[in-house]
């Protein structure tokens, strides 16, 4: 059975950084950034526009809806999605996951139209959906670093996420992965020679 996905909602003027007082975060508030359409991967984060990153550009945008003044993120084509993968240039073998994940979620304070976030596993799976209506903090931790990726579906036009931070993404050690295969390797030779045996007479 899939852990249970611990939810929590948090109101915006709560610091996001106070959810444990021993995890460490990384923070993209994107204020150190020109406004305008461009590509972003910075700290193990690439954030593009979908869907499935086929345009790869993000815009980031000035407004006096920014958690952080003066700047946000949203996708650079109106009403689309938003994705975030964690990645690194020096393992391209290896998918990063972190366990914790949050944004400020900004724009129209309360939108007709919901927005959805989605998170996803190192296999593309779905881990959880939620969606809502209100511009908020909203804050996901699982008890193992399995998110890898992410996507925001805007409600509104001018919904966008600011303060985005996460757990420094954790990447499987080589010798787990070699224990795990091996593992996988002789279970399925000893079922061979099960079957190949036969039942006794």
């Amino acid at each position: 059975m899939r852990r249970t996905l611990a939810l929590v909602v948090l109101a915006s003027s709560i610091s996001l950084g106070t959810a444990s007082a021993e995890t460490i975060f990384i923070n993209h508030d994107f204020d150190d950034r020109t406004p305008g359409v461009q590509g972003y991967f910075d700290r193990g984060l690439s954030l593009v526009t979908g869907p499935n990153g086929v345009f790869n550009s993000i815009e980031i945008v000035s407004t006096s809806d920014a958690v952080s003044p003066p700047n946000v993120v949203r996708a650079a084509i109106s009403g689309a999605p938003l994705e975030g993968r964690f990645m690194f240039a020096d393992t391209p073998h290896f998918t990063p996951a972190t366990d914790n994940l949050f944004f400020s979620i900004t724009g129209i304070r309360q939108s007709a139209n919901p927005y959805t976030i989605r998170l996803f596993d190192r296999g593309g799976s779905l881990l959880t959906e939620f969606t809502g209506n209100l511009t908020q903090g909203v804050g996901f931790h699982r008890f193992a670093p399995e998110i890898a990726s992410f996507s925001f579906q805007p409600g509104d036009p001018s919904h966008a996420l600011d303060d985005l931070r996460y757990s420094p993404p954790v990447i499987p050690e080589p010798t787990t992965m070699l224990l795990v295969a091996s593992g996988l390797v002789g279970a399925a030779a000893r079922r061979r020679r099960s079957r190949a045996s036969g039942p006794l007479h």
